[in-house]
């Protein structure tokens, strides 16, 4: 008779055993939330990659984190802050790299950032939220 296994427990298997598809999975995860912006999505990627490498006891002693600090990250509804999710890629063995848009009309490419570092002059910060809602 076949054993019956979750179908997680599988693909952490498989991301143990395969180093390149792990970064496969992460890169491609990572283009999709820089499309839908999900970062539920986003954080379940990365824990799975964190279980396939010895799971929050291991990136505990990798980062020398808190482990509840770590789960905290992980198991909030927001992605986490860019020096926490480099923290955790380099104790995965993984590092976070800039690359091109292949799409290089900048103004129709969506990227989920706002950009603009300060209102324009002479317009306070909170009136140039009413102003962009025109």
């Amino acid at each position: 008779m076949r054993k019956l296994r979750k179908w997680r427990d599988v693909f952490i298997e498989d991301l143990t055993a395969d180093h390149e598809a792990a970064i496969e999975f992460l890169q491609a995860v990572l283009v999709d939330y820089q499309t839908y912006g999900d970062s539920a999505a986003l954080m379940s990627a990365l824990q799975a990659v964190i279980d396939a490498q010895g799971g929050i006891p291991e990136l505990t002693k990798q980062t020398g984190m808190d482990p509840q600090t770590l789960l905290d990250a992980l198991s909030g509804e927001a992605a986490p802050r860019v020096d926490m999710l480099l923290t955790i890629l380099a104790a995965l063995g993984y590092r976070l790299s800039i690359e091109p848009l292949e799409n290089t009309d900048f103004h129709s490419a969506r990227v989920g950032v706002d950009t603009r570092i300060a209102p324009p002059k002479g317009i306070k910060p909170d009136m140039a939220r009413v102003t962009e809602n025109k």
